[in-house]
């Protein structure tokens, strides 16, 4: 069973607003939908770094890799550092 845990007393910004979309359309792997793939492709900049790749199709292609695995939890929560960062973990099932 994949999940993804949002907390409700979350900030409430656009960043996180993005970031819970981001799981809530991909949390369950990516299944090639316009909607998942309109979102990737609108909230990602072609020169955002993802595990040492560019853009959008990297973070596509780790999810079609991630289906391979089987099941997989993933779970966003909100870590409080020197600024403000969010922290997307992905759990063995």
């Amino acid at each position: 069973m994949r999940r993804t845990r949002v907390q409700p007393s979350q900030p409430a910004n656009d960043v996180w607003r993005t970031a819970v979309e981001y799981f809530r359309l991909i949390g369950h792997g990516l299944h090639l939908t316009n909607n998942q793939l309109g979102f990737v492709r609108d909230m990602v900049a072609p020169d955002v770094v993802f595990n040492s790749e560019y853009g959008p199709e990297a973070i596509m292609q780790h999810w079609c890799f991630m289906d391979w695995f089987g099941d997989v939890n993933v779970e966003l929560k909100w870590e409080a550092t020197d600024g403000e960062s969010l922290v997307g973990s992905q759990l063995p099932a």
